[in-house]
C-alpha cells in the first residue's frame, strides 16, 4: 500500500480529512453547497444552502467512516480539518455561522460540530489512533475569528479528545494568509502557535512561509511549537530532511516564497509544480538517472536557466563546462530579487553556485562565445541558454533618455527623484515601488491596459 512506502522509509503519515462546505460550486459537486448558514462565501459563485440538524449528524458519521478507512488504509492519525474556512471552519467561525440552535451563537456551540467528531472518532478508532485538529487561530475578516477566542477554542478541542493542535489562519477570502507570499516574513504567523501552546497541554504545530530547517528549529527550540509544517519547502526540495539530519544546509533548495508553481499552478487546474524545482510533479517524466555515456557538453549562458542545465547535466554524470559572458552569474533573475519583499530569490543563485561547485562543473566568466571559441572546446553538444534582451517600446526619445528597470535596480542608472516608468506589468510595478520606497519623491506608472498588473 502507499502507506507502506511511507513507513518502509522511516516516517510516519496522517491522512487530512475535511468537507468543504461552501468553498466549492455545484459545478464541481453537481448540487447546492451546504453550510451551516446561507450566507455565501466571498469568493464564491453561489449561495450555500443551510444544513438541516439530521445532515449535521449524518456529516459526523461521514467524518468517522472517513478516519476508518485512513485507519484502515495504514495511516498513523487522521488530522480533522477545521481551517481555511472549510466546512468545519465555517461551524465554528461567527463569520460563517449565523445559526441560532445548538450549533450556533456562542463558542462553545459552535464548536459543537468538530467536537463531536473528534468524539466519535476516538469512540470508533480507539485511544491509540492519534487525531490531530487543524484551526485558523485568525482569519482576517471583519467578523472573523480572532486570538483570543481561538485560544478558547483550542481548549475545548483538547477537551474533546484531540491529541494536537495544527494553528494555521485564514480563510479563502483571505488566501494570501493560508498560503503567504514572499512578502509576508518567514515564520510570520509562529506568534499565533505560541499563544495557542500557552493554554493547552497537547502538542502545537506552527505552520506559515517556515522554509529552512535551522529556522524550524530555532521555533522549536524557542519553545513557541513543537512541530513545525514545511509543505512548500518540501516542494522545493523534499530531500530537505535528509540533507538537514546529515548537516548539509547547503545543498538545500530554499521555497522563496512566489507561489507560482503551486497554488498559482492549481488554480488554474494544473498539476502543482515549483518554480525553483522542476523536478516537482515531473518525477515520472524526467530521467535524472546517472548516464551510461558520459559526454563533454558546454553550457553557454550563466542566468538561472543555463545553471540549472548545467546542474542536471553535470549531476547525471557528464563533464560539463559552463560559460559566462559576464563576470557573475544569475542573469536577469538578480535584478528580481531586488524589489520589495523579494530578498529569499537570491536564496536560489546562492544554491546553483553552490551545487555548480559541488558537482564539479568548470565556470567560466567574461567570455564572448564565438564560433571558433566552440570549435576550440569541441564539445558533444551545447546547450544555448543566453536569454532575452529588455524590449523597449518605439517612444521618441527612449533610446536616448530612457534606461531599463534592470539597470535601476542593479544600480547602473541614477534616475533623480521624478521617475515616468513606462509599463505596468511586474517588472515595471515592482521598480516603481522600489523606487518609492528608497526615496524617490515622485513616482508615475504609465499603462496602456486599464490596469497594472
Amino acid at each position: 500500500m502507499f502507506t507502506d512506502r511511507i513507513h518502509k522509509a522511516g516516517a510516519k503519515t496522517i491522512a487530512q480529512i475535511y468537507h468543504a462546505g461552501r468553498e466549492t460550486s455545484s459545478q464541481i459537486t453537481g448540487e447546492q453547497p451546504i453550510a451551516p448558514s446561507a450566507i455565501k462565501d466571498p469568493t464564491m459563485p453561489e449561495t450555500p444552502r443551510e444544513m438541516s440538524i439530521d445532515e449535521i449528524h449524518n456529516l459526523e458519521k461521514a467524518f468517522v467512516d472517513a478516519a476508518l478507512r485512513a485507519k484502515a488504509a495504514g495511516f498513523d492519525g487522521v488530522e480533522v480539518h477545521g481551517a481555511h474556512g472549510y466546512l468545519i471552519n465555517q461551524f465554528v467561525s461567527p463569520f460563517s455561522n449565523k445559526r441560532c440552535d445548538e450549533y450556533g451563537g456562542t463558542t462553545e456551540n459552535r464548536t459543537r460540530f468538530p467536537r463531536e467528531i473528534i468524539q466519535a472518532i476516538r469512540l470508533a478508532a480507539g485511544e491509540d489512533f492519534p487525531i490531530f485538529y487543524r484551526m485558523s487561530s485568525e482569519e482576517y475578516v471583519p467578523g472573523g475569528l480572532e486570538i483570543e477566542e481561538a485560544k478558547l477554542i483550542a481548549r475545548l478541542i483538547e477537551d474533546a479528545g484531540a491529541d494536537c493542535i495544527h494553528c494555521s489562519q485564514g480563510v479563502f477570502a483571505t488566501g494570501h494568509i493560508i498560503i503567504p507570499p514572499a512578502p509576508v516574513p518567514v515564520g510570520g504567523f509562529v506568534h499565533h502557535a505560541a499563544a495557542l501552546k500557552m493554554v493547552v497541554d497537547i502538542p502545537v504545530i506552527a505552520v506559515g512561509r517556515i522554509n529552512d530547517p535551522l529556522l524550524a528549529e530555532s521555533i522549536l527550540t524557542s519553545g513557541s511549537a513543537d512541530l513545525c509544517t514545511m509543505g512548500r519547502a518540501s516542494l522545493a526540495d523534499p530531500e530537505m530532511p535528509e540533507k538537514a539530519r546529515r548537516g548539509d544546509f547547503a545543498s538545500i533548495l530554499h521555497c522563496i516564497g512566489c507561489v507560482q508553481g503551486c497554488a498559482g499552478e492549481h488554480e488554474q487546474g494544473h498539476p502543482i509544480r515549483c518554480l525553483v524545482n522542476p523536478l516537482t510533479g515531473m518525477e515520472d517524466v524526467y530521467d535524472i538517472s546517472p548516464t551510461a555515456e558520459p559526454k563533454k557538453l558546454v553550457v553557454v549562458g550563466g542566468g538561472v536557466s543555463g545553471c540549472e542545465a548545467a546542474i542536471a547535466a553535470a549531476g547525471r554524470g557528464h563533464k560539463v563546462t559552463l560559460l559566462e559572458k559576464s563576470g557573475e552569474l544569475g542573469g536577469q533573475w538578480i535584478a528580481a530579487s531586488i524589489p520589495m519583499a523579494k530578498g529569499d530569490f537570491s536564496s536560489f543563485i546562492v544554491w546553483q553556485k553552490h551545487m555548480l561547485e559541488k558537482l564539479g562543473v568548470e565556470v567560466r566568466y567574461h567570455v564572448d562565445v564565438t564560433k571558433e571559441t566552440l570549435e576550440e572546446m569541441n564539445p558533444d553538444a551545447v546547450i544555448l541558454a543566453t536569454g532575452s534582451n529588455p524590449a523597449m517600446p518605439p517612444i521618441k526619445g527612449l533610446q536616448e533618455y530612457g534606461v531599463v528597470a534592470q539597470k535601476v535596480l542593479r544600480g547602473e542608472a541614477e534616475v533623480g527623484n521624478k521617475v515616468v516608468v513606462i509599463g505596468g506589468g511586474l517588472v515595471g510595478a515592482e521598480t516603481a515601488d522600489y523606487l518609492a520606497e528608497h526615496g524617490c519623491g515622485d513616482v508615475t506608472v504609465v499603462e496602456m491596459l486599464s490596469q497594472i498588473v
